[in-house]
C-alpha cells in the first residue's frame, strides 16, 4: 500500500469512526489543533448523511419530531457509514434499521412510514414506459381477452400498512398539521405509482388487492378473474378494474399469451 493510499484509508476511518492515532497524521496549529481539523470533516460527514436522510423522509421527520429525528438519524449514521457513491440511496436501509433499533421500534408507525416514503422515492425514480391505452386492449379479440397478460409499469409498487402514514405524509408534504397517528384492525392494502411525473398513492379495495396482486404476479385475465369469484359478476369487475388500471397508467404492455386450456369463454 502506497503512503497516500494509507493516509487516504486512515482519514476515512477517523471521518468515519474517529481515530485518535490518526491526529499525528495532521498538521495543527496554535489556532486549530489536529484534532478539531479533523472533527469538522467528521462533523460535515455526519451532517450531510443527517441531511439526506431529511431530504428522503420528510414525513418520517415529521412524525418523530425534530429532536426524535435528529436522534435516530446520528445512529443511522453510526451504524451504517455511506457505502454509496450517489446519496440518493444511502437511507435504504433505514427502514429496517428503525424496526430493529430501540427506542424507535416501540413505535412501528416509525418505520412503517419509512419504508412508506422509500416506495415513494423508488417509484419517482423508476424507469420510464409508455402506458397502456384502452385502444390497445380494443384490438385484442375477445375470444383472447382470458388469455391476456399485462406488463406494469415500472413504478408501481404494492404495500401494507396498519397506520395512516400515507395521510400523515400527505399533511407534512403539504404544511399542514398531521392528523392523529391510528392503527387499523388489520393491514390495509396501498398502491403507489408514478403518473406523469407525479407520485400518485390510494388504498386498495380487498377485491382489487387480489387481483391487482394476481396481475403483478403474470397471472392472466381469466386468473384474474378467478381472483374475483366473490363478485356477482366477476368478468365485468375485472373489466372495470383493469380499465381503472389503464386510465391510472398502470399498465404498459400487453404480454403474449401463455399456453392454455381457455376456450376463450369467461363466465
Amino acid at each position: 500500500m502506497t503512503d497516500l493510499a494509507r493516509l487516504q484509508r486512515g482519514f476515512q476511518r477517523s471521518v468515519f469512526k474517529g481515530n485518535a492515532r490518526f491526529e499525528r497524521e495532521i498538521v495543527g496549529t496554535s489556532r486549530m489543533s489536529a484534532a478539531r481539523r479533523l472533527e469538522i470533516y467528521s462533523h460535515a460527514y455526519r451532517a450531510r448523511l443527517v441531511e439526506t436522510l431529511e431530504t428522503d423522509y420528510p414525513g418520517l421527520g415529521a412524525l418523530a419530531g425534530a429532536e426524535r429525528f435528529e436522534h435516530l438519524a446520528q445512529e443511522y449514521v453510526r451504524a451504517h457509514p455511506s457505502s454509496h457513491r450517489n446519496l440518493r440511496w444511502y437511507g435504504g436501509a433505514l427502514p429496517a434499521f428503525l424496526a430493529k433499533a430501540v427506542p424507535s421500534r416501540r413505535v412501528p408507525a416509525l418505520a412503517e412510514m419509512a419504508a412508506f416514503e422509500w416506495q415513494l422515492g423508488l417509484a419517482f425514480d423508476a424507469a420510464d414506459a409508455t402506458p397502456l391505452t384502452i385502444d390497445d386492449i380494443a384490438q385484442v379479440p375477445t375470444t383472447e381477452w382470458a388469455g391476456m397478460r399485462f406488463a406494469p409499469h415500472p413504478s408501481v409498487r404494492r404495500l401494507a400498512l396498519r397506520y395512516n402514514v400515507p395521510g400523515l405524509r400527505a399533511a407534512a408534504e403539504g404544511d399542514r398539521p398531521l392528523p392523529p397517528l391510528t392503527r387499523a384492525k388489520s393491514a390495509v392494502a396501498w398502491l403507489v405509482w408514478r403518473q406523469n411525473l407525479v407520485i400518485r398513492y390510494r388504498s386498495l379495495a380487498k377485491d382489487e388487492a387480489r387481483a391487482l396482486d394476481a396481475l403483478l404476479r403474470g397471472a392472466d385475465f381469466g386468473e384474474i378473474c378467478a381472483q374475483l369469484a366473490g363478485a356477482p359478476e366477476p368478468a365485468l369487475r375485472a373489466a372495470a378494474l383493469l380499465k381503472g388500471w389503464v386510465a391510472e397508467g398502470l399498465l404498459c404492455d400487453i404480454k403474449p399469451a401463455r399456453p392454455t386450456d381457455y376456450d376463450g369463454d369467461i363466465r
